[in-house]
Parts: structure tokens; sequence; C-alpha cells
């Protein structure tokens, strides 16, 4: 229902952004450089992660300062990565009244004109494909998708491609999954460390939203405390649907 109007960020996404964007000095560079380099995020269904990741990708290609900004949008397979993320940039493309005119987006490749050589690329599965490429930034979408070595290695990939650029980011939005033989679950176990000060590592951004251990997932008020957009886009009708 929310389709071709204006895009607003709830407080929540709105506060993990000002988080992610945040800036140090740096004496090495004698300049303001971003703190964060690479960044997991995860919150449960309907919580518009992927909307946010859609909008996120295309500031980096039309709006962070780079004039050949190479942006990738990944995802664990061709079919997930087409409808989800990256279809949400085309759809954002298509019916921005702005974007429309700045861009142009097709099946895996969306291209801006008057930027020289500024495309967003849809990638997924293959991790070789990507040797060699120079991104500005990379973000990932149900990360918890990318499973067993095929996943590391596309991830190990994607990493280095972000090496070369200032202020280049990896981001993974997410939701939970279960299998722990995953890039995303050994992420998400670094960013517990990281939180707790057992790992240093400045350049990791960690935000990891779900309910607590040994709660009722019954309960209306747990459903609350674990989704940041309850009442809006997480209908408590929705969750109760779930749970039986």
């Amino acid at each position: 229902p929310l389709v071709g109007q204006p895009f607003l960020l709830h407080p929540f996404w709105r506060k993990i952004i000002l988080e992610l964007f945040e800036v140090v000095w740096s004496e090495e560079q004698n300049k303001w450089i971003r703190r964060y380099s690479e960044a997991l995020i995860g919150v449960p269904k309907k919580n518009a992660k992927s909307s946010v990741g859609s909008a996120l990708a295309l500031y980096f290609l039309l709006a962070d300062g780079d004039p050949s900004a190479y942006v990738i949008s990944a995802a664990a397979s061709e079919e997930q990565g087409s409808n989800l993320l990256y279809g949400g940039c085309r759809t954002m493309c298509e019916l921005s009244p702005t974007l429309k005119q700045l861009t142009i987006p097709m099946e895996r490749e969306i291209q801006v004109p008057s930027l020289s050589r500024a495309r967003m690329r849809n990638v997924a599965t293959k991790a070789g494909t990507q040797d060699g490429a120079n991104a500005r930034a990379v973000v990932c979408d149900e990360f918890h998708e990318w499973i067993k070595q095929r996943g590391r290695d596309l991830y190990t990939v994607l990493r280095g491609s972000v090496g070369a650029r200032p202020d280049a980011m990896t981001i993974a939005i997410t939701t939970a999954g279960y299998d722990q033989d995953s890039i995303c679950f050994e992420k998400y176990e670094y960013g517990k460390k990281v939180l707790s000060g057992e790992v240093d590592d400045p350049r990791f951004y960690f935000r990891w939203i779900e309910a607590p251990e040994e709660c009722d997932h019954r309960n209306p008020e747990v459903w609350k405390a674990a989704n940041p957009l309850y009442g809006a886009s997480v209908l408590p009708s929705y969750l109760a649907d779930r749970c039986k």
C-alpha cells in the first residue's frame, strides 16, 4: 500500500543511519572519515529492512559525492536478488519523479548517465564473478541465507572489492536465520564480542534486534520489544497468525 509514496524513515531507522554514518578524525589522512567500514544489522521480518537497504544503495550510487560510484547489491540467490533489495532499487528509480530523470534501471544494472561510469550491479551466488571490482559500497540482503563455504567465499570477495576506496562500506541487513554454518552467524557472534568489549574493532558496526532469551513468544509485549516497527509495518494480527 506504500508503493509510490514518499520514502519516510521511521525513527528507529533514522537512529541506525545516524550511527552508521558517524565520522571520526583521521590523523593519517588529515581529514574526517567514516568510523565504520563494515556493518551487520539484524531485524525481524516486516521491519522495512529491504526498503532501507535499497535506499542506502541508491544513496551510495547518487548522493555520496563519488562521481563514478560502483555499488553492488548482493543476495544469496538470483531470485532473491532480483525481487528484494535490488528490486526495491529498481522500483524506486521507476516511480520517483527525481530518480526517474537520473537513472536507467535495467534487469541487473542501474546506470547514471550524468555520472561517469556510475552504476549499481545486482550480483548473487558466484563469488568469482566479482574479482577485481572496485566498489564504493556493497549492500547485502538476507545475509542469513549466505550459508556454507559458498556464502563465505562471496562475502570475502565482496569485502575485498571495497578496499581501494576511502569511506567505502559493506552493509549486511538481514533477518535472523537458524543455520549456524554461515558467514552471518560468524559475524553475529563477532558483533556480540565487539559490543561486549571482548574484541576491539571500532570499524565494525553491529545492531541486532531480538527477543530476550527464554521469553514467551506468544506474549504481545515480547512482539513489541522485538519489532521496532510494531504497530506500523508489523501488525499485531500478523504476529498472532504466525503464532498459530
